[in-house]
């Protein structure tokens, strides 16, 4: 009888637990609410959290890029904004509001060869018509003179 009533208790077991996991599924069925793509919104580039790197993809009306991290991503509000809290994604925005090296040095440089132009050209016109060294002492107190708008005589 002992062998019996284990014997039973297992079938039973094995039957209830079916009928529990079916009771589960169904109620995770009933309660779950289908999650329906969002589309992409136009104005979630003008919400501060989104400005400057959140932009649509063209012909995917559900996805976004994130012009930051160069990904696209699922076109949803929560996602978008756990995207716009990652690592990754903060490091990327760092970068890229950052100023580039080669813009800092460029007006720099563009007014830096045009002074050694007109150097060059000041010392070409001493050097051409045999004039004294000593008249460039004089020379460029005049010219800064003459061209106070000049940043090239400055």
């Amino acid at each position: 009888m002992a062998s019996t009533s284990k014997g039973d208790h297992h079938d039973y077991s094995d039957s209830s637990d079916s009928e529990r996991e079916a009771k589960r599924l169904k109620f995770k069925n009933v309660n779950r609410r289908e999650n329906r793509p969002q589309k992409y919104r136009c104005e979630w580039e003008s919400n501060p959290h989104f400005k400057g790197w959140l932009k649509a993809v063209k012909e995917k009306p559900t996805r976004a890029k994130c012009i930051a991290c160069d990904s696209e991503i699922q076109a949803d509000l929560t996602v978008l904004k756990n995207h716009s809290k990652g690592a990754k994604h903060l490091k990327n925005v760092k970068v890229k509001n950052q100023p580039k090296i080669s813009t800092m040095f460029s007006n720099k440089n563009e007014a830096s060869g045009q002074v050694s132009r007109a150097e060059i050209k000041i010392a070409a016109l001493i050097s051409e018509h045999n004039l004294p060294i000593k008249l460039c002492d004089h020379l460029i107190p005049v010219l800064k003179d003459i061209f106070p708008d000049s940043k090239i005589a400055q």
